[in-house]
């Protein structure tokens, strides 16, 4: 951990006390938060109380609409010490959901116990409205009011949720509890600090992360000397498999979404599909709603793309929850320099320099950047000019299985060429990530062998875990039903 690093997170460690006044009091059920490894937009919603609704909306730049799950009333059966309300008191429970209106994403699920006999009237009747916040309420009520907050913690939802949330149920979440207490208001000269209400929020964001929080894990295993894994996914049950069985990384490409149809690889490379518009619409409908967080998606992207700005699509990244970005999806470096097709596809505009650019300007909106490439040449130019934490040297389509392309090289070599880039390349980043990938690295076997006999931090999996084990595990299931016979 560097030393601005570790500097954020003991400044994150006094700073919770600070915010949260009644941190030392929170429930039994709440475990500890690191809070510098959340994402900005985490950190803001976390200490943020009042008018969330109107700072989403202005974050993430699109409407943002309050879902009425329930609103019931009640009484308290013991007294709420926070509340400053006896038992017996009159209450309302209120629980809404704040989703985007065009994303459908679901950034905040609310619960909120109200003391309605404190509110003004105007106030009581707003709470029917199923299109309003709580702090606009208040603001609509004219009650002055300040904001206090209780404590925070990752919770464990447990109790029954609305269906809309329900793949939500026992999984970590990013939980806060405040209260809001009246210090005047219209027709209410000198309230007492009894005059409160009590909102607590679990923040509903899903599978996010950050660049601190990945690299931070990343360079604890290499500290550890636990080979880091990336593995590539083209369907969310792969993804699944993938981040329970420990992968770290979940990468993400138009290649393994075709391979997910039977197809080979290197079919990407043919103009039949958007490939950005592919590897976008796949990883956020199918791979984050199926991830659980412990590992982090990588897209690989197309920065030769004429039709697409790479700044929106790397928003639309981060927006999904998409905090690493690389140039594989495809890469010019993918074809032979001495070959016509690369020199017609150069003279067009398709250039290896876009492709370093992406990773620059990636760089600078604070992604994560894995930079990829198949030869010497195109290694040094990209790890030179990009500077990407992670390189990753392609030894070339990985063999085995029904689509692999063999080229008869073995391990040994592939091993061999692997180690000449790496020490190429290391000389131009110091710290930089190392994983190997491709051509005769098709086993956990072979794997290991390279990890032996390179200076790599890590592997990088495509078919070896994702086509290769499908086709012999569908065939072989499906094999022994076929083959059953009547016995009478």
């Amino acid at each position: 951990m560097s030393k601005t690093q570790s500097s954020q997170t003991q400044f994150a460690t006094e700073l919770i006390p600070q915010l949260f006044t009644a941190q030392d009091l929170r429930p039994d059920n709440l475990e500890d938060l690191d809070f510098a490894t959340l994402s900005p937009f985490q950190r803001s919603l976390l200490v943020m109380v009042g008018l969330v609704t109107q700072f989403i909306e202005a974050y993430r730049l699109e409407p943002v609409k309050v879902l009425m799950l329930s609103q019931v009333p009640d009484q308290l059966s013991t007294g709420d010490a926070w509340l400053d309300a006896p038992a017996g008191a009159s209450v309302v429970h209120r629980r809404v959901l704040l989703r985007g209106e065009d994303s459908g994403e679901a950034y905040v699920y609310g619960e909120a116990l109200l003391l309605p006999e404190r509110l003004p009237e105007s106030v009581q009747l707003g709470l029917d409205r199923e299109d309003e916040g709580l702090g606009r309420l208040l603001i609509q009520g004219k009650v002055e009011s300040h904001g206090e907050l209780l404590w925070c913690g990752v919770e464990t939802l447990d109790e029954e949720l609305p269906a809309s949330l329900a793949h939500l149920r026992g999984r970590p979440l990013i939980s806060r509890t405040y209260r809001f207490v009246s210090v005047g208001q219209p027709d209410y000269r000198a309230l007492s600090t009894g005059r409160r209400q009590r909102e607590r929020r679990p923040l509903v964001i899903v599978s996010r992360t950050n660049r601190l929080e990945i690299m931070t894990k990343l360079q604890a295993k290499i500290d550890k000397r636990i080979p880091i894994l990336i593995s590539s996914a083209g369907s969310g049950l792969v993804a699944q498999m993938l981040e329970k069985a420990g992968a770290d990384c979940i990468n993400t490409f138009s290649g393994a979404r075709l391979r997910a149809n039977g197809m080979g690889t290197m079919s990407m490379l043919w103009p039949i599909l958007d490939s950005n518009k592919q590897t976008l619409d796949y990883t956020e409908q199918d791979i984050m709603p199926a991830l659980k967080g412990d590992a982090f998606v990588c897209a690989c992207v197309n920065a030769n793309d004429p039709l697409k700005d790479m700044v929106q699509v790397i928003e639309r990244c981060k927006a999904m929850g998409v905090y690493c970005i690389s140039n594989i999806g495809p890469s010019i470096s993918y074809v032979d320099k001495d070959s016509e097709v690369f020199r017609v596809l150069t003279n067009s505009g398709i250039t290896f320099q876009n492709e370093i650019e992406l990773l620059q300007v990636a760089r600078e909106m604070e992604m994560v950047t894995i930079g990829l490439a198949f030869d010497e040449e195109d290694s040094r130019l990209m790890v030179e000019q990009a500077q990407p934490d992670v390189f990753c040297f392609h030894a070339g389509t990985t063999k085995g299985g029904l689509r692999g392309y063999d080229t008869g090289e073995t391990i040994d070599q592939t091993s061999a060429r692997t180690e000449e880039v790496n020490a190429k390349v290391r000389k131009l980043k110091e710290d930089i990530i190392l994983i190997a990938h491709g051509s005769a690295m098709e086993t956990p076997e072979d794997s290991q062998h390279i990890l032996d006999r390179t200076t790599c931090d890590g592997i990088w999996t495509g078919s070896s875990t994702e086509r290769i084990p499908i086709e012999a595990a569908v065939y072989d299931a499906c094999k022994r039903f076929a083959d059953l016979r009547f016995n009478h």
